[in-house]
């Protein structure tokens, strides 16, 4: 329950923060394509690279930098009021790769959740060109 809660807060924050006033051509080459969606022949898509990972109050930042450099996790975003953090990898992964990892990230004491990020596409995009 925690984690859905935390996704809904994280999915209303990011999503009122970006600015709309360009239209840029969407590169998709570290995007994964997963299976369908009850039953919709849509995709689910997640990024190949980046993670969301909710760590335990308890944890130090310390604690949560030495973990992240044990994994070469680079932190992109700190949502401080959530004790969460989107982390990006070294490289692109697989499906496989990021599941191996969200388990061995969430075997740790300090780690609550690690989820892959979710791409959703709210409209078509427009082409310019």
């Amino acid at each position: 329950m925690k984690v859905i809660l935390c996704l809904i807060l994280l999915f209303s924050l990011t999503a009122c923060t970006q600015e709309h006033s360009e239209v840029v051509p969407q590169d998709n080459t570290n995007i994964e394509e997963i299976g369908e969606i009850d039953g919709n022949s849509d995709l689910q898509q997640y990024s190949k690279n980046t993670l969301i990972i909710s760590v335990d109050v308890a944890a130090t930042k310390d604690e949560v930098m030495k973990l992240f450099e044990e994994y070469h996790l680079e932190i992109i975003y700190d949502y401080e009021n959530f004790n969460m953090y989107a982390v990006k990898t070294e490289r692109d992964m697989s499906i496989e790769e990021l599941d191996n990892l969200i388990a061995e990230l969430e075997s740790n004491e300090y780690v609550l959740s690690a989820e892959k990020d979710s791409i959703i596409q709210l409209d078509e995009p427009v082409n310019l060109y």
